[in-house]
């Protein structure tokens, strides 16, 4: 499934995060770890997580979309 964050509450902060992991085009198991370094220009103040079954990180619908404030994020899929 697609991905993204982007930074949120810092209006200042446009450049999106470094993801870690997983890395884009894996394939992953049910349950996966997201984790992202801030941006080196800025540091938002959390972040927008969201997880869709497109390549195209707007489409909808999402499967989770939530604000993060930490720089990881834990989600177990309901079936493979």
């Amino acid at each position: 499934g697609g991905s993204s964050g982007g930074g949120t509450g810092t209006s200042s902060c446009t450049n999106s995060p470094f993801l870690n992991g997983p890395v884009d085009g894996s394939v992953v198991a049910r349950a996966v770890s997201f984790s992202w370094n801030p941006p080196s220009t800025c540091a938002p103040d959390g972040y927008t997580l969201r997880i869709n079954t497109s390549s195209n990180p707007d489409t909808q619908p999402f499967i989770v979309d939530t604000g993060v404030g930490t720089s990881s994020y834990n989600y177990t899929f309901a079936n493979d």
